[in-house]
């Protein structure tokens, strides 16, 4: 696993390296109290030493010693759809956020808490807010669901 690069200091095998941190790269999905130190050993995965791999080492027996924690997602699913770009994605998300929020209105009418001002719908995505915005059915997005655009009355 270690060999000798010139000047004594010990090297390690590369590819190996880059495995395992990108293992533990991806577990710092659901603990994130290794994201810093996954981070640092992040920084040498071109030219790894011993003292890099030990490092890593630590983390992977830090991991088997604290098995039980982490973040769980009990509630979590797959998605039903699949989305073919960002746009579409963008825009199925506004579209379900603005249906909590007209539900949440709703909600609020009836327990006597009307809203006499609009709430405010914030989006970064330029694409998606013209394609909400614009009442013309446009052929690029004829695939998505007639639900999804139910938010285009609300711009109206």
């Amino acid at each position: 696993m270690l060999s000798f690069a010139r000047g004594g200091r010990a090297s390690v095998n590369p590819s190996l390296y880059r495995q395992l941190v990108g293992s533990l790269n991806y577990l710092t999905i659901t603990r994130l109290d290794i994201s810093f130190a996954v981070q640092q050993v992040s920084q040498f995965m071109q030219a790894p030493r011993h003292l890099h791999f030990a490092a890593v080492r630590r983390i992977i027996r830090y991991l088997k010693g604290t098995s039980s924690r982490g973040l769980f997602f009990p509630k979590s699913k797959k998605q039903d759809r699949v989305s073919k770009s960002s746009t579409e994605s963008e825009y199925r998300a506004m579209s379900s956020a603005y249906s909590e929020i007209t539900w949440l209105r709703g909600l609020l009418g009836e327990l006597g808490f009307s809203q006499l001002q609009s709430t405010p719908f914030h989006a970064d995505n330029t694409s998606a807010i013209q394609i909400a915005a614009n009442p013309v059915f446009h052929e690029r997005t004829k695939h998505n669901e007639v639900d999804c655009h139910s938010i285009r009355e609300s711009f109206h």
